[in-house]
């Protein structure tokens, strides 16, 4: 890699989409999780039977946009679990805590590009599973 992202030019720009792709796809996934915590925690349910209609009414208006986004998750937390533990703690590390990989090389002893080079081809490898490609 010789040029860092700068957000120019064609591949820079999928490759920013890309990313945003994925932390907003972690995002959902964690509020997913804090959600059905949520409903597990409630114990009392409405006694409120015209309140819980209306609910039941917006729900199904959502429920097919929510499986829809149930799917993407599910695929999307396969393809990360195939991949390595490193790839995936590089990959983690650099979308969802925002170090640099220059924080990240330094703290798994390696450099700066083999830091990016793992990156870049666990994101790739992400893509390929996405679409449905064979390794």
């Amino acid at each position: 890699m010789l040029f860092r992202n700068d957000g120019k030019g064609e591949s820079n720009a999928v490759q920013n989409r890309f990313t945003a792709y994925v932390v907003l796809a972690v995002q959902r996934r964690k509020s997913a999780v804090l959600r059905h915590r949520k409903e597990i925690a409630e114990f009392e349910h409405s006694v409120d039977f015209d309140g819980d209609l209306v609910w039941m009414q917006s729900q199904q208006d959502t429920d097919f946009s929510a499986l829809m986004m149930q799917f993407e998750i599910i695929a999307f937390e396969q393809a990360l679990d195939r991949l390595s533990k490193r790839d995936r703690y590089i990959l983690v590390t650099r979308l969802l805590h925002r170090r640099s990989f220059d924080e990240i090389a330094q703290e798994l002893g390696l450099s700066y590009k083999g830091v990016t080079t793992v990156y870049y081809r666990a994101i790739k490898k992400i893509r390929k599973e996405l679409r449905g490609e064979e390794g």
